[in-house]
């Protein structure tokens, strides 16, 4: 069974009781929390089994603990329910955005089987420009009033966003050298950017320097803002997915999954900068130009920071 569908059972099936129990209880109990978790786990377990093919199970592992930590800070209060379903629709846009390329698939007549790599940039580029029209008209309001802060304040913010990211990206680089340096894990997440970069290099620079940055901050970012309440809860949360989401998804051995930590930090210090300066562009716009950045530093001498 594909892991990403693993991933969607067991998110459903970790959310969606807690969230009906929680809409009829006024308290909900960390052995119920853990219960949900238990349940999460059991029935995709179940179904891959019946299946019978294999699949994941540290991506469903994953998503189980990060579900049930949420229904954690929902029964602290640190979480806004009223905006989960929302942003629960963002996410699932997100995991199954693929399924748009199905349409230029259709028109370009590619045979699916037998996809080069160019064709492959050419349908990630589609169906990330459809996700993010899409994004957009969703968070059309909030990303008008966030126009008008980054244009009355573009200096301040960018000063914070610069700060953030000098951070993230010290702790990234040395975690990268110290998990090369003393384990045998592979940023197999970089080998597939590298391959994409190079099918297509000025189509690269807008799907992976623009588009996929643009996407992922109105993700992990505003649709997590939007729930989580806490700062320090919502940092950490937003991080520690987008981090996890560059690894489970492509890992092939368990030492990869260390690699976790400095995508982590940067998608940290982005939600840091989110926080602080409570303007979308200004996480969006430091993410851009380090994708960008780096986009065109791998094609000129074949070194990738993403």
């Amino acid at each position: 069974m594909n892991t990403i569908v693993i991933v969607f059972l067991t998110a459903l099936f970790t959310l969606l009781p807690f969230a009906y129990a929680n809409k009829n209880k006024e308290k909900i109990s960390l052995i119920q929390v853990i219960c949900f978790g238990v349940l999460g786990l059991a029935i995709p377990l179940l179904i891959s089994k019946i299946d019978g093919r294999p699949f994941g199970y540290i991506g469903m592992i994953l998503t189980g603990l990060i579900c049930s930590l949420f229904n954690y800070y929902a029964t602290t209060k640190n979480v806004e329910i009223k905006l989960v379903p929302k942003s629960l629709m963002v996410l699932l846009l997100f995991f199954f955005s693929s399924l748009f390329q199905l349409i230029l698939v259709k028109i370009l007549n590619y045979d699916i089987n037998n996809l080069t790599a160019n064709q492959n940039l050419i349908l990630t580029s589609f169906s990330d420009a459809l996700l993010l029209l899409i994004l957009v008209i969703m968070y059309f309001k909030d990303l008008k009033n966030d126009l008008r802060k980054i244009k009355e304040n573009f200096y301040k913010y960018m000063d914070v966003a610069v700060k953030y990211w000098l951070i993230g990206i010290i702790v990234m680089m040395i975690s990268n050298i110290l998990i090369g340096f003393l384990t045998k894990a592979e940023a197999v997440n970089e080998q597939n950017v590298q391959e994409l970069i190079h099918s297509s290099k000025y189509l690269s620079i807008i799907t992976i320097g623009i588009l996929a940055p643009f996407i992922e901050e109105l993700t992990f970012r505003k649709a997590f803002r939007d729930v989580f309440k806490n700062d320090k809860v919502f940092a950490l949360t937003s991080g520690l997915v987008f981090g996890a989401l560059h690894v489970v998804l492509s890992f092939n051995s368990l030492w990869d999954l260390l690699y976790i930590i400095p995508y982590s930090s940067l998608g940290i210090a982005f939600a840091l900068t989110y926080v602080k300066t409570d303007c979308i562009y200004t996480s969006t716009l430091m993410h851009m130009l380090h994708n960008t950045a780096a986009t065109i530093l791998s094609i000129v001498v074949g070194v990738i920071l993403l």
